[in-house]
């Protein structure tokens, strides 16, 4: 059966003759040549193919002690109605007075937790990592349109790997999911209003999950200086 479809793939796309003494290694220079030369005709199958190993990544049921503290507040948070204003879990200063900016991410995750339990969160993080990936493969294509397939296609795998590294169920996930939809915004042609209407889409939210949302700030900011240097420099 994989001597019949070798031969097929062969007479659909033919490859090169590769010295077959290597075994293992004709093996992988087949399956990358295999690969790219499929892509360059299915385009989306890149994506495809980033989104099916995203899903194996994402889908390590770890989590931390953040965790447990946003099901705590989040909990308080839905029984009470409002957000906490003081400390009341520290044992030397329980009416220290607290900003928790982080008050959204708690309240959705104790929310999906009562209701869904833990596999609520889990397919969350899942939705939220694919959706990174799938908006820098949008944003990859929108500054660099005759980009090769495979150097895209390690682009989104090297940066799954990153992300799988910190993708604990915390407040964090929701940074890297809005600072990836800000720089799709950014390098997108949107007249000024629509872009107005977009930034605060993102940052309403944003600045109600978590403390990143200064990161996104500095981005949108120094993007505003760019684009006066270069209006300048016209």
């Amino acid at each position: 059966m994989q001597k019949a479809l070798k031969r097929v793939l062969h007479n659909i796309i033919p490859i090169p003759s590769i010295p077959r003494n290597k075994k293992s290694c004709f093996k992988i220079i087949t399956f990358i040549y295999y690969t790219v030369s499929i892509t360059r005709k299915t385009p989306d199958l890149i994506l495809m193919i980033s989104l099916g190993l995203g899903i194996i990544l994402f889908s390590l049921n770890e989590a931390d002690t953040d965790f447990f503290g946003h099901l705590t507040y989040g909990g308080e948070i839905l029984q009470n109605g409002s957000v906490p204003t003081v400390n009341k879990y520290s044992y030397t200063y329980p009416d220290y007075p607290w900003v928790n900016h982080k008050w959204l991410t708690s309240a959705i995750f104790a929310s999906l937790n009562s209701v869904f339990g833990s596999g609520g969160i889990l397919i969350l993080k899942i939705t939220i990592f694919l959706m990174i990936i799938g908006v820098l493969n949008s944003t990859i294509k929108k500054i660099y349109p005759g980009i090769h397939p495979l150097a895209r296609f390690l682009t989104l795998v090297i940066s799954s790997g990153f992300l799988q590294a910190a993708s604990h169920p915390r407040a964090h996930i929701f940074t890297y999911l809005f600072t990836s939809i800000l720089l799709w915004i950014l390098y997108s042609d949107y007249n000024v209003k629509k872009m107005i209407f977009l930034l605060s889409a993102i940052f309403i939210p944003w600045v109600n999950l978590h403390g990143g949302v200064i990161a996104g700030y500095g981005i949108f900011y120094l993007w505003v200086i760019t684009k006066l240097f270069q209006k300048d420099g016209d």
